[in-house]
């Protein structure tokens, strides 16, 4: 855990504030939220993504916390669009296969063939050193967020490509990371409990993919008045 990412190199005659950060991890030691209770000593205010965090902070003696989305949910689904390429011509099914580095409990070689059992072209962006013998698009943010918005279905381990799947009404399923820290995926969980969608987790079967899906669009909106008052509360002080 490095002092760096709590601005410990700021400052205290400054004003600093943590918004909608992620704490990657549910288990510290005393010693470890002893720290983090002495780094936040100087904050104005704290906003965080998980419940867990939000736990952490308060035992490090920082009560005022304040469980906020992701930043991402500050603008909508138009707002992105502006932002979008235009290269996919209309007409096409295709799942949109978004994969971080980090193992799923999926190969991709069992994707590819549900892919094509169910007559469905697969988009597949890669990232963070994902190596596989699969063709990719090497997409810029526009062709991410084109490839995002005109995908039939959505394929991801990535909280963020999740969020997107939200934010573009994409029935989706999301891959908890099966490898490495466990705490990683304490976001998508927390995501998903938002927006009543937690059978959008993967849990052993990729045709949960053509189950309906729907989101409860009034937690954004709950979300941003959140947000906004406490952007407004930065600026006012």
């Amino acid at each position: 855990m490095s002092k760096f990412y709590f601005l410990t190199f700021v400052s205290s005659s400054h004003t600093k504030f943590a918004f909608a950060p992620s704490i990657g991890k549910t288990r510290f030691s005393d010693e470890q939220v002893g720290l983090i209770g002495h780094y936040f000593s100087d904050y104005k205010f704290i906003t965080c993504r998980e419940d867990s965090a939000i736990e952490v902070c308060r035992k490090a003696g920082y009560d005022g916390v304040v469980k906020v989305l992701d930043p991402t949910f500050l603008i909508g689904e138009s707002d992105y669009l502006s932002f979008a390429s235009k290269h996919i011509e209309q007409g096409e099914d295709f799942i949109f296969l978004y994969l971080l580095g980090a193992e799923i409990s999926v190969k991709v070689d069992e994707i590819y063939e549900f892919a094509r059992a169910n007559r469905l072209a697969i988009k597949y962006v890669a990232s963070q050193g994902r190596d596989d013998d699969h063709p990719k698009v090497w997409a810029t943010v526009p062709e991410w967020l084109e490839l995002m918005s005109k995908a039939k279905y959505v394929l991801t381990n990535s909280f963020h490509g999740m969020a997107f799947s939200i934010i573009f009404s994409k029935p989706f399923l999301v891959f908890p990371i099966s490898e490495g820290p466990s705490g990683l995926n304490e976001r998508i969980y927390n995501l998903a409990q938002s927006f009543s969608c937690t059978d959008r987790i993967f849990s052993g079967s990729l045709d949960k993919l053509f189950d309906e899906c729907r989101f409860d669009r009034s937690v954004i909106d709950e979300n941003i008045s959140v947000m906004t008052a406490q952007m407004s509360l930065i600026a006012a002080n």
